[in-house]
């Protein structure tokens, strides 16, 4: 499965760790990239340095970040269908508080802003500033609650959005 964006302190680019169990070369280096290839679900963490990233998985959607009003988490809202034109800020001013689906993970985040950028991009491209295509997250250090929620406003507007909350 290919991933669609990660988010991570430290952009991802090549490392030196072996492709877990089940890839094509045992023997041979993966990349950060082929370990976020193996997640398979919306989301997913992978080690990247000495931090995490987290891999937004099941296709290419666009994504964009909206933080919360404390500055303390916020929600990755991905598009997975709509009109063009749609207001989306509108179509998610009231999201209903029980659909949301905890997630079995948390993803630590260290000092420093966040990077989220489509997987088909190497890391340190964004880290040397070699491309802008990518958006900047500002988060408190901690751990976050992670949560997903599949969002239809109307029938023609569908998002699936993953809620970061601060764990105080």
């Amino acid at each position: 499965m290919l991933p669609g964006k990660v988010l991570t302190r430290r952009p991802v680019g090549a490392s030196s760790k072996l492709i877990s169990a089940g890839a094509e070369t045992q023997n041979a280096p993966a990349t950060d990239y082929d370990r976020a290839c193996d997640i398979d679900d919306y989301l997913g963490l992978i080690v990247v340095g000495e931090g995490q990233g987290l891999v937004l998985g099941e296709g290419r959607m666009d994504t964009a970040w909206w933080p919360g009003d404390k500055g303390d988490g916020g929600i990755l809202i991905r598009w997975e269908y709509g009109e063009p034109g749609t207001d989306v800020l509108q179509a998610l001013s009231h999201i209903p508080e029980d659909i949301w689906q905890p997630e079995p993970l948390v993803f630590t985040v260290g000092e420093g802003p966040l990077f989220l950028f489509d997987s088909a991009f190497r890391g340190s491209d964004v880290d040397d500033g070699l491309t802008n295509d990518h958006a900047t997250v500002l988060l408190p250090a901690g751990e976050y609650a992670l949560a997903t929620a599949h969002y239809r406003p109307d029938d023609q507007t569908s998002f699936v959005l993953h809620r970061l909350s601060w764990k105080k």
